[in-house]
């Protein structure tokens, strides 16, 4: 200890206390180590994969929606349920079993009401369809009918999936799962001709009148509109479109030239951006007949080749014409007969060239 007396004189001085310790007789508690519970396997369900039977999900479009369920856990599944929105089984008690962890034994029903429908709906089946039992490490395949509804918008919606199982003990356990639909909104048009384009003739030009319109709910951005095809070559044959509003319609005046007769298709493509600012293209099939030209006499004369016309036969000569050509002789003029085409003086001969020989004029007529 440490102190200082009353003359400011400094002090130090040590001190020893002694304290007895006796051995205690009989048993006392010890630090022992604790052994912990291991925990048991259980089975755990994942989805892992999934796909709808239909290439684009549309606003009103019916779809089936197919699912991979694998157990991946250490224990087999029993008694599973596949919830469509989220649910869970319920116990004896009235408890449920949380995400992954075990209830109470017992069996129970099945909550799958609570989910959201607002923009995939259930038909020809209700949200929840019984599996059975799965093994450990097995995987089974369920299907589900769904219908997107007319006022979904689109984008990206997640859909909630619940499976509701028990395992060898009784445990009741729900896993929670979420997938995502891609619901878009094409443009909804038609290409057609707006008029009747006729019958149309190889090696000439011929006008294609093509139109779209656009027959959806909403206006619609459009890029470029072309017509092309197989065995014809194409002229005019691509415009920008542009807005088009409801019920509006862009014509396209082509030109096209077939290289020979026959059916024609005609592909007609038109660009556009989706909702997920990728480019996609809209193709309708149109099919023209193509006649052969028709073949046009230029009308020669007989024995100039191609089988012209024929000649105006001459009238038969009255007697007051056989008069004067007898008057002519004598005066010495022509006196021969007029030829059919109306000219006088000039005859053609019997299997002539059609050269004009002068007739000679003979005394006495």
């Amino acid at each position: 200890m440490d102190y200082t007396g009353a003359n400011g004189a400094a002090y130090s001085e040590t001190f020893t206390v002694t304290f007895p310790v006796s051995k205690p007789s009989g048993p006392f508690a010890t630090a022992t180590p604790t052994p912990s519970a291991t925990p048991s396997p259980r089975p755990q369900l994942l989805i892992t994969n999934y796909q709808a039977d239909v290439e684009m999900l549309k606003p009103g479009v019916r779809f089936t929606l197919t699912l991979d369920v694998q157990n991946a856990g250490g224990a087999n599944a029993q008694k599973v349920t596949a919830i469509l929105g989220g649910g869970s089984s319920t116990g004896a008690s009235g408890g449920s079993g949380g995400s992954g962890t075990p209830g109470g034994p017992g069996s129970g029903g099945v909550s799958g009401a609570s989910g959201s429908f607002d923009n995939f709906a259930p038909i020809e089946s209700s949200n929840v369809q019984f599996i059975g039992d799965l093994a450990s490490g097995a995987s089974l395949t369920i299907k589900q009918t769904l219908i997107v509804n007319a006022s979904t918008k689109p984008g990206a919606y997640p859909v909630k999936f619940s499976f509701a199982y028990t395992d060898v003990k009784g445990n009741s356990y729900t896993d929670d799962q979420v997938i995502t639909l891609l619901v878009y909104s094409p443009p909804f048009v038609d290409v057609s001709f707006y008029r009747d384009p006729g019958p149309l003739f190889p090696n000439q030009p011929n006008l294609l009148p093509l139109q779209i319109v656009n027959l959806g709910r909403s206006s619609s951005v459009l890029g470029n509109m072309k017509v092309t095809g197989e065995g014809a070559e194409f002229s005019n044959n691509s415009i920008l479109i542009g807005n088009l509003d409801t019920g509006g319609y862009f014509t396209l005046d082509a030109n096209a030239i077939p290289s020979q007769p026959g059916p024609l298709e005609l592909t007609v493509t038109v660009d556009y951006v989706d909702d997920f600012n990728q480019p996609q293209v809209i193709t309708k099939t149109l099919t023209v007949e193509v006649l052969d030209a028709p073949i046009v006499d230029p009308g020669f004369p007989n024995g100039q080749g191609g089988g012209g016309f024929e000649p105006t036969p001459a009238e038969p000569e009255s007697l007051w014409q056989k008069i004067l050509r007898f008057l002519s002789g004598l005066l010495g003029f022509d006196s021969g007969l007029a030829d059919s085409g109306g000219g006088g003086g000039e005859q053609f001969p019997s299997g002539g060239e059609g050269v004009p020989v002068p007739v000679e004029v003979q005394p006495g007529g």
